[in-house]
């Protein structure tokens, strides 16, 4: 099957830059199509199957997609579903890539279309953001222009942090989702029966996949988290050092500081008063 070429002149609004809307399967007739303008599209209800660049993708409901110019891609109905699509111009991608620079680069080289597994409440604010472009009067191009730029900056910001996992490419959305959950300040407390419940894998599961992709056990990868977000709050906060220990996740302030002490070399205190702030963590 031929793939059609969508021109940005139908599909972008030019005068603002951007065009977002909501699509359903029950009222949608999808075909094979490329296009000279980008989209990030994000899965809403049920499962949405897209067909892209020849690779078949079953996309559960917070997934979060970026489609390049020259992707090849359609949706199949394989049962109903829905998507929110932003589509915005070649030109503001180019004057957003001035600002991210390498990063973006790099996101935008990957064979596949990047793709982000959002958790439930990361999928709720996004939606949120997504929904202040209808909140612009329609008359004041001026502030949507502005109002969509600053949404595709969260947006892209939030590609880029999830392209930082090493071996982004070939590691599972689920467990790439798991990951940056982890990293997160407000879950590192999580447990692996936590993470069981997040990701819908088991234990087991799990376990070998850090293993695997990450080389590491799965506490060895947590604790390497909490570790580096303690000396951060080290370095940039006055925390009493048994709060940051505390705020971490660590359980045991005494495993804490056996910890610290071998992955830095000195205590969380001395740390604080010897470390400089501009040597990595």
């Amino acid at each position: 099957m031929d793939a059609k070429f969508y021109e940005k002149e139908t599909y972008v609004n030019e005068k603002v830059g951007y065009t977002l809307r909501m699509n359903y399967s029950t009222t949608e007739n999808f075909e094979l199509h490329y296009h000279d303008y980008y989209e990030i599209f994000i899965a809403v209800s049920g499962k949405t199957v897209q067909v892209v660049n020849g690779k078949k993708q079953i996309l559960p409901e917070g997934s979060m997609v970026f489609i390049r110019p020259g992707d090849v891609h359609t949706y199949r109905k394989e049962g109903e579903f829905s998507f929110a699509n932003l589509t915005f111009t070649a030109d503001t991608v180019e004057k957003l890539s001035a600002y991210f620079g390498p990063p973006l680069h790099r996101l935008l080289a990957q064979k596949m279309p990047p793709t982000v597994m959002l958790a439930l409440g990361d999928f709720a604010k996004t939606m949120k953001k997504l929904n202040t472009l209808n909140t612009v009067g329609l008359g004041d191009k001026e502030m949507m222009t502005l109002r969509m730029k600053l949404v595709l900056s969260q947006l892209l910001a939030i590609f880029l942090e999830f392209d930082k996992a090493a071996n982004r490419e070939t590691l599972p959305v689920w467990l790439a989702a798991l990951a940056d959950r982890i990293k997160n300040p407000d879950y590192m407390s999580m447990t692996l029966s936590d993470m069981a419940a997040f990701s819908g894998k088991t234990k087991e599961h799990i376990s070998r996949s850090f293993g695997k992709h990450f080389g590491m056990t799965v506490s060895a990868f947590v604790n390497e988290q909490r570790l580096n977000y303690s000396a951060n709050l080290l370095l940039n906060t006055n925390l009493p050092v048994l709060d940051i220990c505390y705020t971490a996740g660590f359980q045991s302030v005494s495993w804490f500081y056996r910890t610290f002490q071998r992955k830095y070399g000195q205590s969380p205190a001395a740390f604080r008063k010897t470390a400089d702030p501009a040597v990595p963590l």
